[in-house]
């Protein structure tokens, strides 16, 4: 079924029709949809389907995922083709910009497979700019399946505080690509297990808790809905230890409540904000500061405290010639995929959103995520904008001190945005905010 156009109301002018941004057969993107939320199912169930898979004697089965979503990426530029004799411009920069800086990355030292595995994990960031392209904003509204994401996370997690440790926890095994956890199982100091119930680890059930939740947090309309969605939410944080999801999300939880709705975008633009200088001043601040003073710090802050003696000072350093300041180690280069190469002894994780992308892209792939940031801040009008800004304050306040390019959640929600914020037509208002609603005929529209 073909899409509809949308109709808009564009502040300080009359109704004006839009053609659906960059429309392909109806039925691709209904299908691509349909694949893209099972691809959010999956990875907050990935602990439980990698031990069945494992079990089954077919676990390499799983990374049929990602490959399928690569080709759903395509399908859209094929189809894009086949129907309009034309290709977005984005989708064909992303294309040539990860076969330039595959090349580049191995012209700067990084390992094929190591490479070849960081570029698997920019998948569900691109096949979600794919799909917020041509969204209508469905896909960024709290609707059925979201919510159905949502709550079977906060509950694996209750229920793994209750039952102890799953079977899939801790469980190993052999894949194509080596020795393969179906979910970690580790302790923070203490010996406080960081649960994840049915997700691979603590980190990925928080993204998923924290993502989501803020986008229910942004869609309750009653004072009950809100404050079970943000006890539900914070009590699930607390069990995963994911320090800095919970502190972001408490953050958001007091924004939205302490705004009436009218001002709630402007409140959320302004935690927004802080927390992406946040994000930006921490690593830079380590560079400087008295590592000796921060030593002393107490006993629960270890973790922040290895990230600015450490990890965040040993990434700026990885970066040793103009063309990596600039343009960053390439594919590989960072995270995980160091371990798949020649690069293990230097592994750094990164632990910062902003550091892991300086250190894949350098300066010029910060500015490129920021730009994403400032569009979104830019919003003004539009019914998806507090959604919008809600999911960013979240995403980005964990992702001050986790590498989020390794959660696949989280990446996907904001390749959503990018691609959403990316595709908007809009007028600029004389304030110059972008100002773009959509009328009540198009609100509620997602499944």
């Amino acid at each position: 079924m073909a899409i509809a156009s949308l109709e808009y109301s564009v502040v300080g002018g009359d109704h004006q029709r839009f053609p659906p941004v960059n429309p392909p057969a109806g039925g691709y993107l209904s299908f691509a949809t349909v694949y893209f939320y099972g691809y959010m199912v999956s990875v907050a169930l990935e602990g439980v389907l990698r031990f069945l898979l494992s079990k089954a004697g077919a676990e390499s089965l799983f990374y049929i995922r990602d490959a399928f979503a690569a080709a759903v990426f395509f399908g859209f530029i094929w189809i894009d083709l086949l129907s309009t004799g034309r290709a977005k411009k984005l989708e064909l920069f992303l294309i040539w910009f990860c076969a330039v800086y595959f090349f580049y990355s191995l012209l700067v030292g990084r390992g094929l497979f190591s490479a070849v595995f960081s570029i698997k994990m920019m998948i569900p960031v691109v096949l979600g700019i794919s799909i917020g392209l041509r969204s209508d904003g469905r896909h960024l509204s709290y609707g059925r399946i979201y919510s159905l994401v949502f709550w079977v996370s906060v509950a694996g997690v209750f229920a793994n505080r209750l039952y102890g440790t799953f079977p899939w926890q801790g469980y190993e095994y052999e894949s194509a690509f080596g020795v393969i956890s179906s979910s970690r199982l580790w302790w923070m100091e203490g010996g406080i297990s960081r649960l994840a119930g049915f997700a691979r680890s603590s980190v990925h059930a928080a993204a998923v808790i924290g993502c989501f939740g803020a986008l229910a947090l942004a869609h309750s309309k009653t004072r009950i809905g809100f404050t079970v969605v943000a006890t539900a939410a914070l009590g699930a944080l607390v069990l995963t230890t994911s320090k800095g999801m919970l502190a972001a999300f408490t953050l958001l939880v007091f924004f939205c409540a302490s705004a009436l709705y009218f001002r709630r975008a402007l409140a959320l633009k302004v935690l927004l904000v802080a927390l992406l200088f946040v994000a930006i001043m921490l690593p830079v601040l380590s560079l400087v500061l008295d590592r000796q003073d921060l030593t002393d710090a107490p006993r629960f802050l270890g973790s922040f405290v290895a990230r600015m003696i450490h990890t965040w000072p040993n990434a700026f350093d990885a970066s040793d010639t103009v063309w990596e300041v600039f343009f960053g180690s390439g594919f590989g280069g960072v995270g995980t995929p160091m371990l798949m190469g020649g690069d293990a002894s230097s592994f750094n994780p990164a632990d910062n959103f902003l550091m892991y992308t300086y250190g894949l892209f350098g300066l010029f792939g910060v500015l490129t995520v920021l730009s994403v940031f400032i569009k979104a801040l830019l919003l003004r009008g539009n019914d998806l904008a507090i959604p919008i800004l809600a999911v960013l304050c979240a995403f980005i306040g964990y992702g001050i001190t986790t590498n989020h390019v390794e959660t696949p959640i989280a990446m996907s929600i904001f390749g959503l945005v990018a691609g959403y914020v990316h595709s908007r037509k809009s007028s600029m208002s004389a304030d110059g905010g972008v100002a773009v609603q959509a009328t009540p005929r198009d609100r509620g529209k997602f499944l």
